[in-house]
């Protein structure tokens, strides 16, 4: 049992560097809801959900090769964004976009779903 909601609790979206961000947006909360059930209601821990700004460098540094120091805008760093482990990943990224057709960030990763409850619409495939 959670405490944000029956299956996901604050410890799960925390920042990884134990600083202690730990803001979940409630839409958000209700995108991995949406998510866990289309993936059969297994359960799961995000992979990444807040991230504190010196957090949110470390991976940006780390996973894009093209990242310029210090120009992130990642929601993550807003607590409104998930990294969902996906078992079909492109299944669940064309069900938000079918949920969401005009708003809401998805990126479509091997092993994993972005998803974000910004207002307007941003897709990518990573």
């Amino acid at each position: 049992m959670g405490d944000l909601s029956e299956n996901l609790s604050r410890i799960e979206t925390s920042c990884k560097c134990d600083c202690g961000f730990a803001v979940a947006d409630y839409q958000t909360v209700i995108m991995f809801e949406q998510a866990r059930a289309f993936n059969g209601n297994k359960p799961v821990s995000p992979n990444s959900w807040c991230r504190c700004y010196k957090y949110n460098e470390v991976v940006q540094l780390r996973d894009n090769k093209n990242y310029i120091p210090g120009s992130s805008k990642s929601e993550h760093m807003l607590g409104t964004a998930c990294d969902f482990p996906a078992s079909d990943p492109k299944g669940l990224y064309d069900y938000f976009d079918n949920l969401y057709p005009d708003s809401c960030g998805l990126g479509l990763y091997e092993n994993f779903v972005h998803f974000d409850c910004r207002k307007n619409k941003a897709r990518w495939v990573g």
